[in-house]
């Protein structure tokens, strides 16, 4: 264990001093935010951290927050090389102090070039803007910690999305009540693997040759793997399995819906799992090696039938899982790992029978509370979904729809059309490939929320292309002028440029052509540009020029220099986005019955400038009939504080506040924070919410309220 020295380096904080406060600790830092008086979007503290992190599985501190709504959300950063790794927290209390603890499994995201935990010179806790009000952040008692670890999750230093297949891994372990580390493997040495009942590659693209060695003296002394998806030569040599292509699902039909158990199996192992996976490597087992669980869609009778192709191959050195670990801490998800970790690592059934004991006494006291908190009559009680044909390919629209209304709520947000594709017969829009073979998206869901009694609202992803729309189409778009340009310099492939008349135009056209064809609303998600970095194409300047009757020479440093010119570059951007919005509520209120409503960022005060999204105005001229702030954090005082501020500026548009279910930590605890956030909005008098979003943790909890 490292206590770290508390000294402040780099630190950037508002003109305001800290007033006097109770509860004082010993050696506490402040950090003052003062935002009613500087633009700053962020205050941080940086702790010097001497010896790296490579021994030790997170970091621990006392948090106190005053002024908690203030703040639209925490990061942690460790400075590692020339880049960062960060970690997303939330305090639980305003006023009051927290310890919190956070390993490193929940830095699954990173800036820059990292290079392995080993190299973490800096330890810095950020809080970011989230109103105009001030607030005072005291940080104690720093320090590392280490747990006694059963698991290695092996990170690839050199790959970013690594962290986040790791963190999956990780915290289903957790809820198994096995202590796990996470190294990457520029980090790994042999001391690491003592005691190491099996080593986990959750998505590891490609291992660095010292890695690769310890790996192999592991295996050869006796030591399992679990290997998922990725399958570098030197991994499928080790684990003992072949490489022999892809399966990607091409219609609903083939959709993968989870594993299904074959042949002996393992001791345990549930006869189907749920998992949503989009693809998987076609791999056949070695000498020695069985397949215990192939993908599995569903027939026309909605059972379960196998796809042919092995999900879960047991081997002589461990287990090989032919897609990533999507994650999951109850229910067969839960289940099929606990087989797993069995299987691999025998003597931990013991410790998993214990945690699965006490965490069904902690999930009947969650049921009990979610029973006393219910449903209110009369509540507008919604629910994002982001895929086109239902939440997954166990639930079509009509299961999807059904099981909604069985479980009170009223209205669909259903995800049906990019920038660039729609997944129905559209005049408008390029109509997905999907859509010959699946059906008409639109037609499905609005049939299915016909018979469940269920409100479509129909969410249009603004400016952002599909992932699934095609390289000529993105080429053609560039060629056309309409695809944003980075400030510095470089295209950005995957967003059109709000300011292009021709992109305004669709944004507008498709919201229409969605009225006509019965939907009960329309739904505007994207609804703004990436970042403060987008779009200065050769368009924007053009047009940016002849709006304020300027000649900007040294474009676009000068934006960005000059005030004045700022200043107009903001207004020009925010205007580009609302003209969409508010010549959608013209051609539609008074001359339809379907409602208009829009996903915005949180941050209200700040998203004019980061953004170009001023959903205040939206409100406040009533283009919008409700709106759905993405307030995604698990905190419910954080989550009080930014839907009061919200209420102050909405005047009388209708707030049904963003609950983030599928975004908080997948703990054990999404009984708890749902029915809390749910209170919430009760208390601060809002007749309804949305859920972000429809999926498996959503339907396993949705039920305890009934």
């Amino acid at each position: 264990m490292k206590t770290l020295a508390i000294l402040a380096v780099g630190a950037l904080c508002a003109c305001v001093h800290a007033s006097e406060v109770l509860d004082p600790k010993p050696g506490e830092v402040r950090v003052v935010a003062g935002f009613s008086t500087n633009s700053a979007a962020r205050v941080y503290r940086d702790f010097p951290l001497a010896g790296g992190m490579e021994d030790v599985d997170g970091i621990e501190f006392d948090f106190r927050c005053d002024g908690l709504a203030a703040f639209s959300s925490f990061t942690l950063y460790f400075k590692s090389g020339n880049g960062w790794y960060l970690a997303k927290f939330a305090p639980e209390h305003n006023g009051k102090w927290t310890h919190m603890k956070i390993g490193k499994r929940a830095a699954t995201d990173s800036e820059g070039k990292p290079s392995g935990w080993k190299d973490v010179t800096v330890f810095r806790v950020c809080g970011w803007r989230g109103t105009n009000r001030d607030a005072v952040i005291r940080i104690a008692d720093i320090k590392t910690y280490k747990v006694d670890a059963k698991v290695v999750v092996l990170r690839t230093a050199s790959d970013s999305s690594s962290g986040v297949w790791a963190g999956k891994v990780a915290s289903t372990l957790s809820a198994l009540g096995v202590a796990s580390r996470q190294v990457s493997d520029s980090d790994l040495k042999d001391s690491d693997l003592k005691g190491i009942r099996f080593v986990t590659l959750p998505h590891n693209p490609r291992l660095t040759k010292g890695s690769a060695d310890l790996l192999k003296g592991y295996v050869s002394g006796g030591g399992k793997l679990l290997v998922c998806y990725l399958l570098p030569k030197e991994v499928s040599g080790l684990i003992g399995v072949k490489n022999c292509g892809s399966f990607v699902p091409d219609s609903a039909a083939n959709a993968i819906a989870g594993f299904l158990r074959t042949g002996s199996g393992l001791e345990g192992q549930p006869e189907f799992s749920p998992q949503g996976s989009w693809r998987a490597v076609r791999a056949e087992p070695l000498a020695g090696g069985e397949v215990v669980a192939c993908w599995a869609g569903k027939d026309s009778g909605g059972q379960h039938r196998s796809l042919g192709v092995p999900a879960l191959i047991r081997t002589p050195s461990g287990l090989y899982m032919s897609h990533i670990w999507c994650g999951g801490t109850s229910g067969a998800p839960l289940k099929l790992m606990q087989s797993i970790v069995g299987t691999l690592a025998p003597d931990l059934k013991g410790t998993m029978a214990e945690k699965a004991h006490d965490a069904e006494r902690r999930l009947a006291e969650q049921r009990r509370e979610a029973k006393r908190i219910g449903l209110k009559p009369g509540e507008w009680r919604g629910v994002w979904c982001h895929t086109p044909y239902g939440c997954d390919a166990e639930h079509d629209w009509e299961v999807s729809t059904r099981l909604m209304k069985e479980n009170g709520y009223t209205d669909l947000i259903a995800n049906l059309c990019w920038g660039g594709m729609a997944f129905y017969r559209s005049d408008v829009l390029p109509v997905s490939p999907e859509v010959e073979v699946n059906g008409d998206a639109l037609d499905l869901c609005l049939a299915a929320c016909r018979r469940n009694g269920i409100r479509l609202h129909v969410w249009k992803v603004c400016w952002r292309m599909n992932s699934k729309v095609s390289a000529k189409y993105r080429a053609d778009m560039r060629a056309a002028g309409r695809t944003q340009v980075h400030f510095n310099g470089k295209d950005n492939k995957d967003w059109l440029c709000p300011s292009n008349p021709e992109n305004q135009r669709e944004e507008v056209e498709t919201m229409l052509e969605l009225a006509r064809r019965g939907v009960d609303g329309v739904h505007f998600d994207y609804i703004r540009y990436p970042n403060a970095d987008g779009c200065f194409c050769p368009g924007c300047r053009k047009r940016f020029e002849e709006k304020y009757g300027v000649n900007v020479e040294k474009w676009p440093a000068a934006i960005r220099k000059d005030a004045d010119l700022a200043a107009k570059w903001h207004d020009f951007r925010c205007d580009n986005i609302s003209k969409v919005v508010k010549e959608v509520a013209e051609r539609l209120h008074g001359h339809s019955k379907v409602q208009i409503s829009a996903a915005v960022f949180n941050m209200v005060d700040s998203c004019h400038n980061t953004v170009g999204q001023d959903w205040a105005t939206w409100c406040r001229n009533g283009w919008l009939d409700f709106v759905c702030p993405m307030d995604y954090t698990k905190s419910a005082d954080l989550f009080d504080g930014i839907v009061r501020h919200q209420m102050e500026v909405t005047g009388q548009v209708k707030v049904y506040p963003g609950i983030g279910l599928s975004c908080w930590p997948d703990d054990g605890e999404n009984l708890r924070r749902l029915g809390e956030h749910i209170e919430i909005v009760r208390k601060l008098g809002l007749s309804g919410f949305t859920v972000f979003a429809l999926g498996s943790r959503s339907l396993a909890a949705f039920p305890a309220f009934r």
